[in-house]
């Protein structure tokens, strides 16, 4: 049975968090006398110069006769973040971090410690707390927030002999975001508990349990996503701008969710690059991973037939079946999946192997790849990195492809995710076509396939060049070349009729047919439970690019004006948009028109699915760029931060970009131009 908590490798050991918080020390002198502005340093109250709100100034007063060497200050810790630890971190000065000098967690047990040198007769009831208006006696006092924000601390001790000194100051409130690893088991418990909840009741019945307004259902989440992501026309929550602002606020909504249920709990992530560095430096397959154990999430791969998830606490979770009239995206038996994924398994489904192949060469993202993003110029090369190498393939990797044979493909097995990538533009083009309804009896008939009516005398060479495959097919086939004049060419096929058939085999069989495709791998996501854990990871990444960019201690800058940086060799992005409303249903051979452009829905100023996280809120829906500035580390109306921004093993494969063990920030990166993506 696994205890907690662990460190960042995964391994038993004492946890620090970045929710620690700052022992501010003020010497007094004799007399009345207002100290202004007094700044520390510490892992989650770092001293910056900016942020995204105007902090009020607090003064810190003292009022005593007595010596000048007299100090008053204060403490704060958790059970999971403890005074001890608090001030361990604290000793390491570290240079950059979230600015708010105090930081404590909504609906945990805090205690508040005061430190002087100059009482050491004082009874408990010498020291006199006032925090949010709530007065509290001691030493040491604990204290519960119910609420994200600013809280007002007053201190005052009063010694044997009359004299009062006072130490006034704030705290902030929010919930601190994990590695999931290093929570505790009754931490981790109670999480897992609450996203059951979201999976097992409807919306209607969760609230009718009390848990508030804020409780929305599984059914919610997939469907949304669905319709961000299964749009004919493109693809609105992928390969554009919006990626990261759609994700992150997106995992917001979840977790106020679970929140709905237990107030206490809060998102962890999942640092996948641990477990790549584990894979590739001990030999430990990822597939090993604790969150892949049967008593979090469930294996990675299922004994079951129809690969549904059969172990964990979320084996066998059904996917809702929404019948095929309705207007909801769908596939062809009704089930709340993607059109284009005909699987008919009731629950839902994960592979972690493409066609029994291990794509990516069996890898997560790893260290290079975080380093590679976090050495981006701007926030569109960083957003394309954070939509691919950093993390799109724990999508592949978890959710997979069966039902579909690659062994006649020109493209490696390894690279066999590409196809279903490849499908999905064709798709979208109208060159594959899939059921719209499917019955009983009609499984093995029930699949895509290409659209003989739409080709009409084109070759299947002349569409694979058209619609844009060739310029992927000429990056993730080993046996595909330009020659001379410009003709793409299969090696050791050149101009023959075996070439040519093998084109037409390649767009009529291979790639008009997706297979059957894990929830992870598809439009339906967030029906794996392990999407959740995913994209704080991301997250995690750009709130710490964002802090350094915004540090005088550090120069590197971060152009962060709305854009994505459209990487013409990622198979998912085709930059194309398709008007599907120029078709006539009714004859086959009638086209959407395709052009360059960016997916309506993701300029900056269009309007998100998104609002109401806050409780100064008006309901009103944030526009792309108002949620990229809510998002902000900066922003004291964020409800969360990160535990730390330490990448110990990335440390370790000397890929240093992260806070260093002994609290150093690196001040010198070598990055690339603007606009330039690390290589």
């Amino acid at each position: 049975k696994m205890e907690a908590p662990y460190d960042s490798f995964g391994n038993k050991s004492k946890e620090w968090d970045q929710n620690q918080d700052q022992n501010t020390s003020f010497t007094y002198q004799k007399s009345i006398k207002v100290i202004l502005g007094v700044g520390v340093l510490g892992i989650a109250a770092l001293s910056l110069s900016h942020s995204t709100n105007e902090h009020p100034s607090v003064d810190h007063v003292s009022l005593f006769t007595g010596s000048s060497s007299s100090t008053l200050s204060f403490q704060v810790g958790n059970s999971a973040s403890s005074i001890e630890t608090n001030d361990a971190v604290k000793a390491k000065n570290i240079a950059v971090g979230y600015p708010w000098e105090f930081l404590i967690e909504p609906y945990r047990e805090t205690t508040f410690q005061a430190r002087d040198n100059f009482c050491d007769d004082c009874d408990d009831q010498s020291y006199e707390w006032v925090i949010d208006g709530q007065t509290l006696y001691g030493r040491e006092v604990s204290f519960m927030s119910t609420r994200i924000g600013s809280h007002s601390v007053q201190l005052s001790v009063t010694d044997p002999s009359g004299v009062v000194i006072q130490n006034s100051n704030s705290v902030m409130s929010k919930y601190v975001r994990r590695e999931i690893r290093t929570l505790s088991e009754s931490d981790r418990e109670k999480l897992l508990v609450s996203m059951q909840a979201i999976y097992t009741h409807t919306t209607e019945e969760g609230r009718a349990k009390g848990y508030g307004t804020k409780f929305l259902d599984a059914e919610h989440f997939v469907t949304k996503h669905l319709d961000g992501s299964a749009d004919k026309a493109c693809d609105k929550w992928h390969d554009g701008a919006a990626f990261y602002t759609n994700h992150l606020a997106f995992t917001l909504e979840f977790e106020q969710s679970m929140q709905a249920i237990n107030p206490d709990v809060s998102m962890p992530y999942w640092d996948f690059t641990i477990d790549q560095y584990k894979q590739i430096v001990e030999g430990i397959n990822w597939k090993s991973s604790h969150i892949f154990s049967s008593t979090w999430f469930g294996f990675a791969t299922s004994s079951s037939a129809d690969h549904a998830i059969d172990s964990g606490k979320f084996a066998y979770t059904k996917v809702k079946k929404v019948g095929t009239s309705t207007s909801t995206k769908h596939n062809a038996w009704g089930l709340l999946r993607s059109p284009w994924n005909v699987n008919n398994s009731p629950y839902v489904t994960r592979s972690a192997k493409v066609d029994g192949f291990n794509t990516f060469e069996g890898e997560l993202p790893s260290c290079k790849s975080y380093m590679d993003c976090f050495m981006s110029s701007d926030i569109a090369v960083m957003n394309e990195c954070m939509n691919g190498k950093a993390h799109g393939s724990a999508h592949v990797e978890i959710g997979g492809v069966w039902n579909k044979d690659i062994s006649n493909s020109i493209i490696k097995e390894t690279s066999g995710y590409n196809l279903l990538l490849m499908t999905k533009n064709l798709w979208r083009q109208g060159y594959v076509m899939c059921p719209s309804e499917c019955a009983s009896g009609e499984e093995d008939a029930c699949m895509c396939v290409f659209n003989e009516e739409a080709a009409g005398d084109l070759t299947a060479y002349e569409i694979l060049k058209t619609t844009g495959m060739f310029s992927w097919l000429y990056v993730f086939s080993s046996l595909v070349y330009l020659d001379d004049n410009n003709m793409y060419r299969i090696t050791g096929l050149e101009g023959s009729e075996q070439e040519t058939a093998a084109w037409e085999i390649l767009l009529r069989d291979t790639l008009a047919t997706p297979g059957y495709v894990g929830e992870m791998f598809s439009s339906a996501s967030p029906y794996d439970p392990t999407f959740w854990l995913i994209h704080g990871t991301i997250d995690r990444l750009l709130h710490w690019r964002r802090l350094i960019a915004h540090s005088d201690y550090v120069d590197m800058p971060l152009d962060e004006k709305w854009g994505y940086a459209h990487n013409v060799d990622a198979a998912s992005d085709s930059n194309l948009v398709c008007d599907w409303t120029v078709v006539d249903m009714n004859d086959p051979t009638s086209m959407p028109k395709c052009s360059t452009g960016e997916c309506p829905g993701t300029d900056k100023d269009d309007e998100s699915s998104f609002g109401d996280f806050t409780s100064s809120d008006t309901g009103t829906l944030y526009t792309n760029v108002e949620l990229y500035e809510f998002l902000s580390p900066l922003n004291d109306d964020l409800p969360y931060t990160y535990d730390n921004f330490e990448w110990a093993h990335c440390d370790e494969q000397d890929l240093k970009f992260g806070v260093q063990s002994d609290g150093t920030v690196l001040t010198s990166y070598s990055f690339p131009k603007k606009g330039q993506s690390p290589k």
